[in-house]
């Protein structure tokens, strides 16, 4: 449920877009949490449920593949446009997920950026 708010939250700013686009966040679409918080808080507090959650998330192959799409879907936003907030979200996150994310091959690219981005957060 996390990344589908944080999906919805870079893309959406109606509720009317979940019942078309996000059916899995219908019943929630109403509570504070999405209708009445700002989308860079929601994006925030979800990555930090993520890493929370890191030790049960990275045990489904599914909700890897889910994660990894986000993350590459929305890798400049993570990586170089983001507030403070989310970009230490991120520092926070990815580690957790370092050993289960972007494994294929084909995804190195990726791997290096993410890498890239949290040496670069750790230079004053």
């Amino acid at each position: 449920m996390a990344v589908n708010i944080i999906e919805y939250s870079l893309l959406y700013d109606k509720i009317e877009e979940i019942q078309a686009k996000y059916e899995v966040l219908v019943d929630h679409a109403k509570s504070n949490f999405i209708s009445s918080t700002h989308a860079e808080i929601r994006v925030e507090s979800c990555l930090l449920v993520l890493s929370v959650m890191s030790y049960a998330i990275s045990r489904r192959s599914d909700l890897m593949i889910m994660l990894e799409k986000l993350f590459i879907e929305y890798q400049e936003y993570f990586l170089e446009k983001s507030n403070s907030i989310i970009k230490a979200r991120m520092c926070l996150l990815l580690p957790y997920y370092s050993e289960t994310l972007f494994k294929d091959p084909k995804l190195t690219q990726h791997f290096k950026a993410h890498l890239g981005f949290l040496v670069q957060q750790t230079n004053p």
